[in-house]
């Protein structure tokens, strides 16, 4: 929109600043539940279906994915009001990091991102615009969090191929995989990771790979190829919770059993040679005594 609309008010929201380099993305105030939220403008002609879509969103109920608070239209465009989400997003925390994600790190954020998309996708939702700018990572609890929803709906493959690509950029690094993916060049992954990703990246071809049928199957297969990764360094077992939407899916550590595998080790029965020193003792003393007694005789 070309009319500044900061310092200004639309409805309860007033607009303070706009949020990183967004053109259409504002920082807001709710006055009247005095809290911060993210306004999204849509300017006009806006895409069809936009209000259909906004419901769908506003019914979303996932703790990573971020809540759509409020939905209205005005002349020139139309307004999401949205969670705000305190944190960086994931290219921020890759350009700081310089490196790779290891694949324990990884999963941390990947395993529930991927729970929220097969919730999403259980319900008819898809994302859309699955990209390492639309995974905000909470300060204060390392949650992470599905931002900035597509305003269109696009196919389920497409969403697929898109986490695919998020994947493919924290395990490596690197912005986007090659335009052709070879496994055999994909040297900082595991084998499973670089076969998984080879299907999911890969061109369609008869010859070349059979596509993942849904973001479940997906998931199905990355979980395990994260773990089989980083198993040789013990670092755990990613954890799906059972009830979609009510914790996050999270990376737990397994128990040390390493106690059960020690050698066995005796006590030594100290009672009973405690006792038998005694005993010894007292036969000793009646032996002296005994020599004594015969002395004086």
């Amino acid at each position: 929109m070309s009319e500044p609309l900061i310092g200004t008010q639309i409805d309860n929201y007033y607009i303070e600043a706009r949020l990183g380099n967004e053109e259409n993305l504002y920082i807001g105030r709710d006055r009247q539940l005095d809290r911060t939220v993210v306004v999204r403008i849509i300017p006009h002609p806006a895409p069809p279906g936009l209000i259909n879509r906004a419901r769908q969103l506003a019914n979303l109920r996932h703790t990573n994915i971020n809540h759509l608070y409020y939905f209205a239209e005005r002349e020139a465009f139309s307004f999401l009001v949205l969670q705000h989400i305190r944190g960086a997003d994931l290219v921020t925390l890759l350009a700081r990091r310089k490196a790779a994600y290891p694949a324990q790190e990884a999963g941390q954020i990947l395993a529930p991102l991927s729970e929220a998309l097969v919730y999403a996708h259980g319900v008819g939702v898809t994302h859309g615009s699955i990209q390492s700018s639309s995974v905000m990572i909470e300060a204060d609890t390392g949650r992470p969090v599905l931002v900035d929803f597509g305003l269109e709906p696009v196919p389920p493959a497409e969403d697929v191929y898109q986490f695919a690509r998020l994947v493919y950029g924290m395990l490596t690094g690197r912005a986007s995989p090659p335009q052709v993916f070879d496994p055999v060049d994909a040297t900082s992954l595991s084998t499973p990771l670089a076969a998984l990703l080879h299907r999911a990246l890969a061109p369609i071809s008869p010859v070349s790979r059979k596509p993942f049928q849904d973001i479940a199957e997906f998931q199905a297969s990355l979980l395990p190829a994260l773990e089989d990764s980083h198993a040789a360094v013990g670092s755990g077992t990613i954890v799906r919770h059972p009830h979609e939407g009510d914790h996050p899916t999270q990376y737990t550590p397994p128990p040390s059993y390493a106690h059960l595998n020690a050698p066995e080790t005796k006590q030594l029965p100290w009672l009973w040679l405690a006792g038998g020193g005694i005993l010894v003792l007292v036969a000793i003393g009646a032996l002296v005594m005994v020599a004594l007694m015969m002395l004086g005789n």
